[in-house]
This record gives structure tokens, C-alpha cells and sequence, in this order.
């Protein structure tokens, strides 16, 4: 036992000044035997956690993702566009938000983790929804295609990158 009364050494934490928060810690195994497990997280006074978690916002688990553990992220798509509906942005404001914020998102969690098509889909069609809504948030029509608005600036588009290849 260390000083503290820690059962695990105190000099990490006498030489960098950290110590481990273990009300906000959890242990993580793969393929050790539960008494082994338990004896482990009794030792070290912490707890034994559960797949998914998440960690830096990002649903990290053991097996294939499904819809349900990326609700988060198009909760959080969905609320930034939300908040901006009730401004009145020109297009070129709404595309320069969509481009900077929402694409920023996706291409965070794609960095991370394998994202579903259908999933990709679903963000696309909030993004292309938030484009073409008057500002009173319901939609109208679209003056171009979103293959239009998903081309580079340089073949006439708005340069907004299109992340599945589904038209």
C-alpha cells in the first residue's frame, strides 16, 4: 500500500502531481475470467465499466456500431440547426455553416469510426433541409440539385464536400 493507503504506488503521482480520479475512472477487460476481473477493480478501488462507452464524445465499443449508439452525434447535428433556423441567413451563410460546422463534425467521428451510409444519409438530408428552409424553418423549394451544391466552387458549385456516394 502507498501513503495514501492506496493499494497501488504513489510514485507516478509523487513525481507528476497526478493521481487517478477513481469516482470518474472504470477498468475495461477483454477475455479475462470474472473473478479475475473482480479481483483486479476491488484492488484498485475502481470500477469495472460497460461497452459502449464513449470517450472524446466518440461511442467506442467492442463490436459493430449500431444506429442507436450514433444518436448523439445527429442529436447534435440536429440542435446547431435548430439554434441557426431561427436566424436569417442567406444561402451563402447557411452553406459556409454547413460546410464549417456540420461537415467538421462528420469528419471527426469519420476520423474515429467507421460511420453506417444510412447514417451519412440522414446528416445529409438535415444539412440539405437547413439549405433549402425559409427562415421561419419550414422547407421550400431548391433552386439546384444538391449534386449542384456537393460539386467544387470550379464546376459551378458551393464546394460542399459529399460524404456518401449515394445520389
Amino acid at each position: 500500500m502507498g501513503e495514501s493507503g492506496s493499494p497501488v504506488g504513489s510514485l507516478g503521482s509523487d513525481c507528476s502531481g497526478l493521481a487517478i480520479n477513481r469516482s470518474k475512472s472504470e477498468l475495461y477487460f477483454g477475455g479475462m475470467p470474472a473473478s479475475v476481473r473482480r479481483n483486479i477493480s476491488e484492488t484498485l478501488h475502481i470500477q469495472e465499466g460497460t461497452f459502449p462507452f464513449r470517450y472524446l464524445g466518440i461511442p467506442l465499443t467492442s463490436k459493430k456500431l449500431r444506429t442507436d449508439d450514433l444518436t448523439g452525434l445527429l442529436e447534435k447535428i440536429t440542435g446547431r440547426v435548430k439554434h441557426w433556423t431561427s436566424k436569417m441567413l442567406s444561402y451563402a451563410g447557411k452553406v459556409e455553416l454547413i460546410r464549417s460546422v456540420i461537415n467538421s463534425i462528420e469528419l471527426y467521428w469519420m476520423q474515429q469510426i467507421l460511420l453506417p451510409a444510412k447514417w451519412i444519409l440522414m446528416v445529409e438530408k438535415v444539412a440539405r433541409d437547413f439549405l433549402w428552409s425559409s427562415g421561419s424553418g419550414r422547407k421550400s423549394s431548391s433552386p439546384i440539385s444538391w449534386s449542384t451544391v456537393c460539386s467544387p466552387k470550379e464546376q459551378g458549385g458551393l464546394g460542399r464536400k459529399k460524404l456518401s456516394s449515394v445520389d
